[in-house]
């Protein structure tokens, strides 16, 4: 009987047997968690991109040779879309930080818009620059109640 004991122990336990399965098992799992947060990533920052808010103001800043002169042409929107979009049918509200580059620098847009009856209009628009520059402001919220750029 002990050497029956003895013989069973010398056995490779299942873990042992099947680690290259397991291991398989992990990477897969680890592999479609990735993919499901880089989904998420894409909806939301994508349908940020795509917002009318963000559409006005990166047109907008495009068009505005005070940004331009700064950090250069074409303007470029980054992915990093920060702040918030509400809409309920024909209105709704953003106040976005939109990340800018250009071929010669980078900075922010920070836009308020406001939607109503369907359509966008801008509230405030300013552009602050990462490196040396001056602040621009584009549409003074002070000056103005939401003007459409359309």
């Amino acid at each position: 009987m002990d050497s029956m004991t003895h013989s069973d122990s010398k056995q490779p336990s299942w873990l042992r047997k099947n680690w290259k399965m397991v291991a398989l098992i992990l990477v897969g799992i680890g592999t479609l968690f990735c993919a499901f947060i880089a989904a998420i990533f894409m909806i939301v920052f994508g349908s940020m991109k795509h917002s009318g808010a963000y559409q006005l103001a990166l047109s907008r800043a495009s068009s505005t040779p005070a940004v331009v002169t700064q950090i250069g042409q074409p303007l470029k929107g980054g992915w990093f879309i920060t702040g918030n979009i509400h809409t309920s049918g024909p209105s709704g509200h953003a106040e976005l930080a939109i990340p800018l580059s250009g071929t010669r620098g980078k900075g922010t847009l920070y836009t308020i818009a406001d939607k109503q009856l369907g359509e966008w209009k801008t509230c405030s628009l300013v552009f602050m620059p990462d490196s040396s520059g001056t602040k621009v402001v584009i549409v003074d919220s002070a000056a103005t109640r939401c003007e459409s750029l359309q």
